[in-house]
């Protein structure tokens, strides 16, 4: 009777040591959430140089500007001397802008165009008021 309860007291002990630390719980570590990488913001602040047209004629005549504030904008010459000022906002790759010239204040000019973030180009018609069917233009950020 004693080899009996021995031998099973040795069974009983086996499987204690066996069985048992296989139901240890560790620690359960979250999984690791990686968050979408997010588009780097394209800075329009700068100068930005081309040409502008009447109507449909050829794109001839030079057209600056300098975006000074995420909100404002100047006009400027080829000595990048400021000729008038104005506001301007991007929704959606659509580059809009309303400004008017020192000399002329009471005269307010709309530019609407298509933002390419990749070459860093505006391309699209300015008109007057609120209108922007008087011409074309093409700025390029420098």
């Amino acid at each position: 009777m004693k080899v009996v309860k021995l031998n099973l007291i040795v069974v009983a002990a086996v499987m204690a040591i066996t069985v048992l630390p296989s139901c240890r719980k560790e620690a359960v570590k979250p999984p690791v959430v990686q968050e979408d990488p997010k588009e780097e913001e394209v800075s329009m602040l700068g100068y930005w140089e081309g040409t502008y047209s009447f109507g449909d004629g050829g794109l001839n005549l030079y057209f600056a500007i300098e975006i000074i504030s995420d909100t404002e904008l100047t006009i400027v010459n080829s000595d990048k001397e400021v000729l008038g000022t104005g506001t301007w906002t991007v929704t959606e790759n659509v580059f809009t802008a309303h400004y008017a010239y020192e000399q002329s204040p009471e005269e307010v000019y709309s530019l609407a165009a298509k933002f390419d973030q990749e070459a860093r180009t505006l391309s699209g018609s300015w008109g007057e008021g609120l209108s922007t069917d008087n011409g074309n233009f093409y700025l390029e950020q420098q």
